[in-house]
């Protein structure tokens, strides 16, 4: 199983490959979708490319189980559903407690930070609490941060003017796993 919070740095071995794939596909407001939150979402992404999301998926869950069990030299088998878009979030989308929200529809939820000057966006990250510990994840280049959907989680807000300089993430939406032994 994996923790109940992994944070997981340099996560892709080419991340200028992901915000490439992201900056190429086309963003909607939530009106589009069945949730209401802040920002703009591209569309699932195992509906713009398969074999896209699978590689974003298996690398960053192996990279997670990695984290947790170690980099021996066993295998670890799953079989997963889940959900992932490109998300983005401009200044003007401002930080309300209603971002504060539990992912209801899933196990365990994640994001990777994706905008390359990090240092200067650092504080955008996200807060977790987990029980009665706050937990505040820094904005960090390249980092995914996969936690328990059932923990009450929220982003710390945006940043830029527009679509072209916003706080990009790619979320993540565990909605079921299972291990193989």
């Amino acid at each position: 199983m994996i923790k109940d919070i992994v944070i997981v740095d340099n996560v892709f071995d080419d991340p200028s490959k992901i915000i490439q794939m992201a900056n190429e596909l086309s963003f909607e407001n939530p009106n589009s979708f069945r949730d209401n939150w802040k920002g703009v979402r591209t569309k699932e992404l195992i509906s713009v490319d398969q074999e896209k999301y699978s590689s974003l998926l298996t690398n960053s869950i192996s990279k997670s189980l990695k984290q947790t069990y170690g980099d021996g030299y066993f295998r670890i088998e799953y079989d997963l559903q889940a959900e992932m878009y490109f998300h983005k979030l401009i200044k003007t989308d401002v930080y309300e407690n209603s971002w504060r929200h539990i992912d209801e529809h899933s196990i365990f939820a994640g994001i990777v930070y994706l905008n390359e000057n990090s240092n200067k966006f650092k504080t955008f990250g996200t807060t977790i609490l987990k029980q009665n510990e706050t937990i505040e994840i820094e904005n960090v280049f390249n980092r995914l941060v996969l936690y328990r959907a059932d923990y009450m989680h929220w982003s710390n807000g945006g940043f830029g003017d527009d679509l072209e300089n916003a706080r990009l993430t790619l979320n993540i939406f565990i909605n079921k796993i299972s291990f193989v032994v």
